[in-house]
């Protein structure tokens, strides 16, 4: 190193430390520094990411302070046999939220019946299988954990403040997995003649929550594609644009639960033509 160049010290995403030249002057240093950050370096170590792999969902609700709206709460399982409880929670606050989870699990939020209780159930125990929704095939989630948990306290010591801070902080869905055993029970166990509870959907929710319908297999899934095609609609984001103007149409095509993937095209052709 020269006299006059000097390091500083930066991190890539995955957390690696690198030191990288910079000149010695302030104004010549901090114009470098923008730099290095505007390619993509970080001044701050990322917290370290994991992988874990889901295979069960079920859904409370809670009340946001600040608007008075209910938002849902989906309580994640993981696909082992042996991971009975809760392993993360996802709260979905918006459409775009809502849509993620349906492109990822194939499900919606109106597939999976509203569990009452304030706590998560635990799997195997009493009536939760009634309200635990197995998936059509396991995923895999991205998480990091919470630095804001007190993990150093045993659960006697803990407030009851420390005892809401989530372990583990939800980040991202990841791709489908195979998993080695798993049977598709291809629909939710929804407990019958029990009214379900309502969630705060926009209509835009309500038309992409017809997602879950045609969702069991590559076939179906290409021929409901190409319905959409054939009138233009190419993308998620133009598909619930053009249903979300059909009310009666997305009211209809939500509620009626369609299993044969031909009957649900001619609905869609049907919408589209009114529109």
């Amino acid at each position: 190193m020269s006299d006059s160049e000097g390091k500083v010290r930066l991190f890539h995403q995955n957390g690696s430390e690198v030191l990288l030249p910079i000149p010695t002057g302030y104004a010549q240093a901090s114009e470098k520094i923008n730099e290095y950050v505007k390619q993509g370096w970080l001044v701050r170590q990322p917290d370290p990411q994991y992988e874990q792999i889901i295979g069960y969902v079920a859904k409370r609700a809670r009340i946001d302070e600040r608007s008075g709206e209910e938002v849902p709460i989906l309580d994640l399982y993981g696909a082992h046999d042996g991971m009975s409880k809760r392993f993360i929670v996802r709260y979905i606050n918006t459409d775009q939220q809502h849509l993620e989870f349906t492109a990822a699990t194939g499900l919606t939020l109106d597939d999976i019946p509203m569990w009452e209780g304030e706590q998560p159930l635990e799997r195997g125990k009493g009536n939760a299988h009634k309200y635990i929704v197995k998936l059509n095939q396991p995923v895999k989630i991205i998480y990091k954990n919470n630095p804001k948990y007190p993990k150093d306290k045993a659960d006697s010591e803990k407030t009851q403040d420390e005892k809401k801070i989530p372990a583990r902080l939800f980040v991202a869905w990841g791709e489908p997995v195979e998993f080695e055993g798993w049977v598709s029970e291809n629909r939710p166990n929804a407990p019958k003649n029990e009214e379900k509870k309502s969630t705060p959907t926009t209509k835009k929710t309500n038309a992409a929550s017809a997602n879950g319908h045609w969702a069991e297999n590559e076939v179906n899934r290409q021929k409901v594609k190409d319905t959409f095609i054939e009138y233009g609609i190419d993308t998620v984001e133009k598909m619930v644009q053009a249903m979300g103007e059909i009310e009666e149409g997305v009211t209809k095509l939500s509620q009626s639960k369609v299993e044969n993937v031909d009957r649900y095209c001619h609905l869609i052709k049907q919408m589209y033509e009114a529109w």
